[in-house]
């Protein structure tokens, strides 16, 4: 496995840095064995696995895709925080294994929530 231990990040101590081809086969791996679970216990517990193993290339498509609103103050802790938490939700909320891949399935949703929370800004006077 290719993997070097990162920065400590927001969520707590440094974990592997994976490459694409490794956390695409974790991340299938854990899909699957969401939904072969026999129950809905472990399903959750893989799906929460699921979305840990993902955080740092949520908070990467996150903080990226932000740039777009560089004219906004955006506090970034309070986004990725926002972004983090309908994530996790989203993931938790499968109720079918994805039809695509992972990054293709979660972009828009990263998306949604930065817009979402863009909205919930006071407008500027």
């Amino acid at each position: 496995m290719t993997a070097h231990q990162g920065p400590t990040g927001p969520n707590g101590p440094p974990g592997p840095f994976l490459n694409r081809t490794e956390r695409t086969r974790r991340t299938q791996a854990l899909i699957d064995a969401a939904f072969s679970a026999p129950t809905l216990a472990e399903r959750r517990d893989r799906l929460t696995e699921l979305a840990a193993l993902n955080l740092d290339l949520v908070s990467a498509v996150t903080l990226a895709t932000a740039r777009r609103y560089r004219g906004t103050p955006l506090d970034r802790d309070a986004l990725l925080c926002h972004v983090t938490s309908v994530y996790t939700e989203s993931i938790l909320a499968l109720d079918a294994p994805l039809d695509r891949d992972f990054v293709i399935w979660v972009t828009p949703v990263i998306r949604c929530a930065i817009v979402d929370f863009v909205r919930l800004l006071p407008a500027a006077s």
